[in-house]
């Protein structure tokens, strides 16, 4: 998990329901992009997973 939320992250180092969105998005439209992660749906395994990591050990964002 650590190795995929450090490729997810953005310049904040954050990792939230946007990002991991976003990474759902770009595998299926740049799947190629993901081919070291595994098959099409071994990535989304991987997703899901870090979502529930990041429900249970994230904490809430701070207001701007």
């Amino acid at each position: 998990m650590c190795a995929l939320a450090r490729r997810l992250a953005g310049d904040d180092g954050v990792v939230d329901a946007s990002v991991i969105g976003r990474a759902q998005v770009s595998l299926r439209s740049q799947p190629r992009d993901w081919n070291e992660w595994g098959s099409e749906a071994e990535v989304l395994q991987l997703l899901k997973q870090l979502w529930h990591v990041v429900v249970h050990c994230g904490s809430l964002a701070r207001a701007t």
